[in-house]
């Protein structure tokens, strides 16, 4: 479904069909046209401005070329949001090179794996991550000390390597536009992480996405904050290049950095603010301590729900309520949106379908039956934001598509009568009790609302073959003691008796993803014993 009830809900003057993307992603993005003195990216002290931004890449687009790399070749970037990484990205992407991004924390063994996947024989990292490279992939290192910035600095002997070079001509053949642009790696929460090719048309058509919905902030608008690392799709297209597109000013974050995040909004506000619900609860309670707040900003989150203890905290800190989206690395980071105007979303919707793209519910057992309104079922997509499979692996990708070509997310959603989405978790993190099935996400967002609760993590413990018992997990909030007692009564008050744990436990940490989501392929009862409070 295309034109569902959502579409009443639209921001006014929003285009409802766009045109195909013909061009690459760096012409897309019309870095050109921008004032050249306009900061494009600052990095602690560092400033990147658009017009040394141009120059830098068309610089080191040539020096990619003469290290050797071909159109279709791959680049690997290992390393944090910088003026270095945005180059040598936009750099790569100019001359048809694909960038394969990658997490900075990735042990040598992980990293051994993915770039025995994608074949990549040249990486431009950070200085700590070098060692773990493996044998045979060469390095450009980027010198924490040096910059490709408008102080003045020098910079590190690799980089001006690449920068050396005169700039690549500007009648230089540009990337086809349904050419392999970008290879990012999904997360793996419950399984081998996957490959997913990006087209620079795909991406381009995300990126006129955004500009189209949020036609309320005019080119130019604002300081925007990049506090999620650039290989995650929700913060490499949403927030980055979209934001180059909006000629805005990036201010990037190193992961974690919650103190500099909320210094920084003291002296410069941003005026956006995307990121997901772990760090903005870390930002909120920082700002709550320092005394700062975040008024006049538009906050939007991904890559889980959001509690309403989440949503409280933010408003003692600010006079805007957060929201909440949807999107999936295969589709470009890009699926349910909220709109532009926080009071018009439903509480606990993650926004409407954006236009053009072919929505549907389904049953899971019957992928190819649609639900109605309210009914959950599994978020099914087609649409020119959505890959065509993934990164040599041919059996994944038939069965992520249904015979008439709809991506099966694996999400399970409910779309109520007036077109709002709702997430209730993903159909593979599913628990079996009683032979009924119990959504995880379900339970943890219930928990997460007991005072004293920071996060939680419900999984199965099985017993015999066969048979699960529910149990739960969770972390205390600074110094707050945890009555698991009464949680566990509001769970049996709230919820069918299936769906409440046999038993939580309070741990000292629980096991995340680096975005902040629950892994789901790890032995919870395991990791509940290793971490339990008090235990050891």
């Amino acid at each position: 479904m295309i034109n569902g009830p959502w579409v009443d809900h639209y921001p006014p003057g929003i285009e409802r069909t766009l045109p195909p993307v013909t061009d690459d992603i760096v012409a897309h993005l019309r870095l050109e046209t921008v004032d050249p003195d306009r900061v494009a990216l600052r990095r602690d002290r560092r400033a990147l401005g658009y017009g040394r931004l141009v120059e830098a890449l068309h610089r080191v687009a040539a020096g990619l070329l003469a290290a050797g790399l071909a159109p279709g070749d791959r680049l690997a970037l290992v390393a944090g949001a910088s003026p270095e990484h945005v180059i040598a990205l936009l750099a790569a992407l100019r001359v048809g090179v694909v960038v394969v991004e990658h997490d900075t924390a990735a042990t040598a063994h992980e990293l051994a794996g993915l770039f025995a996947d994608h074949g990549a024989r040249l990486a431009v990292v950070d200085a700590p991550v070098a060692d773990r490279l493996p044998a045979g992939v060469r390095a450009v290192v980027i010198d924490p000390a040096a910059s490709t910035t408008d102080d003045g600095a020098d910079a590190s002997p690799d980089w001006a390597g690449l920068l050396a070079h005169e700039p690549l001509a500007a009648g230089a053949a540009r990337p086809a536009a349904d050419g392999t642009a970008l290879l990012l790696y999904t997360s793996g929460t419950t399984g081998r992480s996957k490959g997913v090719p990006f087209t620079h048309a795909m991406v381009g058509h995300a990126i006129d996405h955004n500009l189209n919905f949020f036609r309320n902030q005019a080119r130019g608008d604002g300081v925007h904050y990049l506090t999620l690392p650039l290989n995650h799709v929700y913060s490499l297209v949403d927030h980055l290049l979209s934001g180059l597109a909006r000629a805005v000013e990036l201010v990037a974050f190193d992961r974690g950095d919650i103190g500099a995040v909320v210094r920084t909004a003291a002296a410069r506000p941003p005026r956006k603010l995307a990121t997901v619900p772990p760090i903005l609860a870390a930002i909120a309670a920082a700002a709550a301590r320092a005394g700062v707040r975040f008024d006049d900003l538009y906050v939007v989150t991904g890559g889980m729900p959001m509690s309403e203890q989440l949503v409280r905290d933010w408003l003692a800190v600010s006079d805007q309520r957060p929201v909440n989206g949807w999107g999936m690395t295969e589709s470009c980071g890009y699926g349910l949106m909220p709109l532009p105007d926080p009071e018009l979303i439903p509480p606990g919707s993650c926004g409407v379908p954006l236009p053009g793209l072919d929505v549907r519910v389904c049953d899971p057992a019957d992928p190819t039956r649609e639900l109605g309104p309210g009914a959950r079922g599994e978020l099914q997509l087609r649409g020119r934001l959505v890959t065509a499979g993934y990164w040599n692996d041919p059996r994944a990708t038939a069965e992520a598509f249904t015979p008439d070509g709809h991506l099966r997310t694996g999400d399970l959603v409910s779309m109520d009568e007036e077109g709002f989405f709702h997430f209730h978790g993903r159909l593979k993190e599913i628990i079996s009790v009683q032979g009924e099935n119990v959504a995880p996400a379900e339970v943890e967002q219930l928990l997460e609302t007991v005072p004293g609760i920071d996060r939680a993590f419900v999984h199965a413990r099985g017993t015999t073959p066969g048979v699960n018992l529910l149990m739960a997990a969770c972390t205390a909030e600074p110094g707050a003691r945890v009555d698991t007692a009464a949680a566990l009564a509001l769970c049996a008050e709230r919820l069918a008796p299936y769906k409440v744990p046999m038993r939580l436990t309070v741990v000292d940490e629980l096991p995340l993803t680096p975005a902040g989501k629950p892994r789901r392929d790890i032995d919870g009862h395991a990791w509940t014993r290793a971490h339990q409070v008090g235990r050891r």
